[in-house]
């Protein structure tokens, strides 16, 4: 009864990985809603160029549980292909790959 009730946690997402979380025309943020059965919402800002903006991911426990990692991997994947992009790599989703392999 208790894994039923409902429940929300907040994720602040920095300007740079707010279109991470998102996708493009809302692709990522639909495909975690679809996979989580959760429902995924990051919160609009007042201000155009607003620094931080609240993901607000409520369901579950285990559909919150299971969106807020997906949009955690989102945050990292974007920090990985941030440094590949600061190194000058051209396919930051293989570079990425490759860090990620034991050597």
């Amino acid at each position: 009864e208790s894994k039923l009730k409902s429940c929300t946690v907040e994720i602040v997402l920095s300007q740079h990985t707010i279109g991470r979380v998102i996708g493009r025309r809302g692709q990522t943020i639909r495909n975690i809603e679809r996979v989580s059965k959760a429902r995924v919402l990051v919160e609009q800002s007042a201000q155009v160029k607003a620094e931080e903006r609240m993901c607000i991911i409520t369901g579950t426990e285990g559909q919150v549980s299971t969106a807020a990692n997906m949009v955690r991997d989102e945050i990292a994947q974007e920090a990985i292909d941030h440094k590949a992009r600061a190194r000058g790599v051209v396919n930051y989703r293989r570079e990425a790959e490759r860090e990620a392999l034991p050597t």
